[in-house]
């Protein structure tokens, strides 16, 4: 994890913020991944924290959910970046 934790936060907030807008806040979205902390970015890899192992787990689960925003990602940021969940 090399860059810093502003970039990851304006990514992150960017996502949501056009899930918001296109009215694709489905609740596993809203209630797993929305809460989620971006810690940083690297090369290929953003970083999230979760709050607990539960919600990694849960996070985790919803494999689709997480190709659709890294679909999001990858149209911002114009490459693309691995999502990887931590606690």
């Amino acid at each position: 994890m090399c860059n810093t934790n502003n970039e990851a936060r304006e990514l992150w907030e960017k996502v949501i913020d056009i899930i918001d807008e296109e009215g694709r806040m489905s609740p596993e979205i809203n209630n797993w991944f929305r809460p989620l902390e971006p810690l940083s970015i690297d090369e290929n890899n953003i970083y999230l924290k979760a709050r607990d192992d539960f919600h990694k787990k849960m996070c985790d689960t919803y494999h689709l959910e997480q190709r659709f925003i890294e679909g999001i990602i990858k149209s911002i940021a114009k490459k693309e970046y691995k999502i990887h969940i931590i606690i």
